[in-house]
């Protein structure tokens, strides 16, 4: 074995020692600190409509969530479908606890990113959006088990302009999302 393979060796063990442990707990084992968004687990799909320059434009919309790492994290995935199913959106977004409290949504999209304060309010939740002069505000419920969410764009002064909608209905529980497919040791 050359030098720099056993360096390399060294250098791992080096920085595992020194790293501090970190709590393992059972898979069985869920953290309840993510439960007001835990409505949303499974597969939903339905149809979105967004209100683009040219007007509106429908989207079939499908919306994916479950948790990991023990239920610290909630993960989404979201993809709209336009007429000929070729994918015209997609998302992804991971929800955590703040230390502080409260809770953070970072989400990306086909180009942009951002981190996000994620408000749940026992039927739903809501987050928004600065976009220069207007904020763009989604508010989400379960509302007759369907997951419906509404984006609205708000200018002081002006009434709040509906610029997204969609309502999913439940396709299945999605038991085993993210995880399911996960290599393991062999």
């Amino acid at each position: 074995m050359s030098l720099k393979p056993r360096w390399a060796a060294l250098a791992a063990v080096l920085v595992s020692a020194a790293t501090p442990a970190q709590e393992h707990r059972a898979p069985a084992e869920t953290d309840a600190t993510l439960a007001p968004f835990a409505w949303m687990d499974g597969r939903w799909r339905g149809e979105a409509t967004v209100l683009t320059r040219d007007g509106p434009t429908t989207l079939v919309q499908t919306e994916r969530s479950g948790e990991m790492l023990g239920g610290k994290i909630r993960i989404i995935e979201g993809k709209g479908y336009d007429v000929d199913g070729a994918v015209a959106f997609n998302a992804f977004a991971v929800i955590a606890a703040r230390p502080g409290g409260g809770y953070e949504m970072r989400s990306w999209t086909l180009d942009q990113a951002g981190s996000f304060e994620i408000v749940p309010d026992g039927e739903g939740f809501a987050w928004s959006i600065p976009a220069g002069p207007a904020t763009i505000r989604y508010e989400a419920r379960l509302e007759d088990g369907k997951w419906v969410e509404v984006g609205r764009r708000l200018v002081e002064g002006q009434p709040p302009m509906e610029i997204f909608r969609m309502e999913l209905t439940r396709v299945d529980d999605g038991t085993g999302w993210p995880a399911d497919g996960a290599l393991g040791p062999r």
